[in-house]
């Protein structure tokens, strides 16, 4: 027998309830609970769409706005404070499949975690490369090998 999750207080049920008979919601948007596959696909979608809300956020925060002498026009601000941690040519040396510890021998420094998951034991950790102007980069990897990569703005 097929079971659903109930939307209100998220307890089993089948999936031929009209209404939950734990709490007596409404059965409506019924989702099937299929398999390790559904908490799989699940948590992958997880981890990407914290991906990019991490880059997006970092987008936003990546240009400071200055003042130019004609009054108030907001102009992006490109120098760095300090030498960056990530440049094109690193990121650009990142490969699929590589292990993380390769990672860093091409960028030269340890990335900060930003996430981290075991969904069906498959290990997923998402490390961040932030430079002191914003301009960024994120890998993911998975059971110690990196499936993606992105950047925003590198030098």
């Amino acid at each position: 027998m097929a079971m659903i999750e109930c939307r209100e207080c998220k307890k089993q049920i089948s999936s031929q309830a009209a209404n939950c008979p734990n709490c007596g919601a409404p059965i409506s948007n019924r989702t099937l609970i299929h398999s390790k596959n559904y908490i799989l696909i699940s948590g992958v979608i997880a981890v990407i769409v914290l991906f990019v809300v991490i880059s997006g956020g970092n987008y936003f925060g990546a240009f400071r706005s200055i003042t130019d002498s004609n009054g108030g026009m907001s102009l992006p601000q490109t120098a760095f404070a300090s030498p960056p941690i990530v440049t094109m040519s690193e990121f650009n040396q990142l490969y699929e499949g590589m292990s993380y510890d390769q990672a860093k021998a091409v960028i030269g420094a340890s990335g900060e975690i930003m996430s981290s998951s075991n969904i069906a034991d498959i290990k997923t950790i998402m490390y961040s490369w932030i430079n002191s102007n914003g301009s960024n980069m994120n890998a993911m990897f998975q059971n110690g090998r990196m499936t993606m990569k992105a950047q925003f703005g590198l030098p």
